[in-house]
């Protein structure tokens, strides 16, 4: 049987997350969602730990956004070769 690949999904918007979640095959198409994370800091924690195969990550998240969290997995060599989706939402407000 072959390998599932294990994506982290990391957006500060609980929403956000369980929208990526549902809006994807995951399963059907060989992957598996290995964890969940709401800020950079819980996603470098959690990449250390799972290992995923791919990382779906917010741009714009508070303390530490998209960005700041790939230049600090650039400065790990086991986890600088991770795929990484960015992915940004706005919400729009009335002006």
């Amino acid at each position: 049987m072959k390998r599932k690949i294990g994506v982290l999904i990391v957006d500060d918007e609980v929403l956000v997350r369980i929208g990526i979640i549902h809006a994807v095959a995951w399963e059907e198409n060989g992957f598996e969602i290995i964890g969940e994370a709401s800020d950079g800091e819980s996603c470098l924690q959690m990449a250390r730990k799972y290992q995923p195969d791919l990382i779906v990550l917010d741009i714009n998240m508070p303390e530490m956004n998209g960005f700041q969290v790939l230049d600090r997995m650039n400065t790990f060599h086991w986890i600088n070769d991770i795929p990484v989706i960015m992915i940004s939402s706005e919400e729009k407000k009335d002006v």
